[in-house]
Order: C-alpha cells, then structure tokens, then sequence
C-alpha cells in the first residue's frame, strides 16, 4: 500500500531488459507516477526513458511543465522516450505526457482515456515535443498506465475482464502481460505497467 493506494508495477522486455521504465513514489497523501518506454530506433532510449523516471522525485505540483522541461536532448542523454507521469490522489488524477505511451481509467463501464489527445510525436527529447496536459477528478475502478507493448496489442475488452477478475493487483498485471505474448511465449514489444487502485 503507497498513499493508502494498492499499486501493482510490472515491467517486461521483449529482448533483455528493454527500454520501459516505471516509477512509483509515495507522496504524503498521492501517488506520483512516471513511466517512460524510450524509443529504440533513436539510440539512448533506455537513457531517455531511466532520466523520465529518475526525475520523478523533482515532481512538483505542475506535470505539465516538469515533462516539457524535460524535452531537451542534454537532459536525456541524447535519447528520446515517451513519458506519461501523473500524480494521483483520491480526489484527483493530473498528469501530462507525449508519445504513444497511455493512462486509462478501468472500470466495469468500460475505458475512459486519459491520455486520448495526446500526441504520438515528436518523442520527448527530440526539443520539439507537444507534451498533453490530462485532468481527471473523483474516480473509482483502476488507474492502468502502460507502455504501447501492451496498449497496442491488447483488445480494450480483454483488458476490462482481466481487471475485473483479478484480486490482487499483481495478479492482475500479469494476466494483462499474458494477453499479449505471442503462441513463441515471446512479447512483441517490452511491456510496463502500472496498476492502481
């Protein structure tokens, strides 16, 4: 239990450790949340994608402008990444990302998307990224923030079942892992989650 929340995080490479990256701190009352799935083809991701998460201590009150500050390719080590970092409390959800990394809402109605507006690119550290401020107020069901190792891949449907059948939220993540594995046992993409309720 962090902030009185029951989170669950679960990051899997397709090939070795991958480039997600996931980080959850308690705040005295909130959650703060980053999770960074740095983009491969530009070399540096997985150095983009630990500099998003390893900020996550210097979060303030404002999501927004810490990710577009973090838009600077001296910052992220010449890597780009995608980035969705929130801070969640009981009465509110806040956050800012870019890329095609998600937040989602989970609950038996359905998925309510946090992160729809947001843009795929520019990638965070490329200098012209378009970071997408998202707000959310009272809210109920689970909070999934996930790489697109799993968002692209997974039928929404599947994804409502699961976390509608899963007790503990661990269990839950790796079920959610499973929905995407390939007949090889392979992944086709690494895989972060973040799980909270």
């Amino acid at each position: 239990m962090k902030a009185g929340f029951e989170v669950a995080t679960l990051v899997v490479g397709a090939r070795g450790a991958g480039q997600d990256r996931v980080a959850v701190i308690d705040a005295g009352g909130e959650l703060r949340i980053a999770l960074a799935d740095g983009a491969g083809g530009t070399g540096g991701g997985d150095v983009a994608a630990d500099a998003v998460v390893g900020s996550l201590a210097t979060l303030g009150d404002d999501p927004l402008a810490h990710v577009a500050a973090l838009d600077d390719p001296r910052v992220l080590g010449g890597g780009q990444t995608t980035a969705v970092v929130l801070r969640v409390g009981a009465g509110a959800i806040v956050g800012a990302g870019v890329g095609d990394s998600v937040a989602w809402l989970v609950g038996a109605d359905g998925i309510v998307e946090l992160t729809g507006a947001q843009r795929r690119k520019p990638l965070l550290g490329s200098g012209e990224a378009r970071v997408t401020p998202f707000e959310h107020g009272a809210w109920s069901g689970t909070l999934l923030v996930a790489s697109d190792g799993l968002a692209s891949y997974v039928r929404r449907a599947d994804v409502v079942a699961t976390l509608a059948a899963a007790g503990e939220l661990a269990v839950a993540a790796q079920r959610l892992v499973a929905l995407v594995r390939l007949a090889s046992g392979g992944l086709p993409d690494d895989v972060s989650i973040v799980l909270v309720r």
